[in-house]
């Protein structure tokens, strides 16, 4: 049982495994102390019992041969401020920028120098 205030519902109640016990398993029968928290406080406490045939199996996940050389490296990751992006943006901006007048201007010349020339 749990006891909640009357004008509570089950869903602000939540589940944790009891820091007091441990979790046994003996004989194909693993068990646990849980407690049911009501805003920070005890409202409960049960006891699971899980049984079944087989509740310590090993590992299914692939395993490494001995003859298999494991050379873990850690990964290498590059910290970049956000500042440090706006300014290469800003940077390759204004060589485009740069260019672009530089281009402007060429045009403005040979434009003028063909008026020129027709005069």
């Amino acid at each position: 049982f749990i006891t909640i205030p009357n004008k509570s519902s089950l869903s602000n109640v939540s589940m944790t495994v009891d820091d007091n016990y441990d979790m046994t398993n003996e004989n194909g029968v693993m068990t646990t102390h849980l407690k049911f928290l009501y805003n920070d406080n005890t409202v409960g406490t049960t006891t699971l019992n899980i049984s079944a045939a087989g509740t310590d199996t090993g590992s299914l996940l692939p395993y490494i041969n001995n003859d298999v050389s494991s050379s873990y490296k850690p990964k290498t990751c590059i910290r970049i401020n956000i500042w440090i992006l706006v300014g290469i943006g800003a940077v390759i901006l204004f060589i485009i920028y740069i260019i672009e007048e530089r281009a402007r201007r060429k045009r403005q010349r040979r434009h003028y120098n063909r008026r020129r020339r027709r005069l």
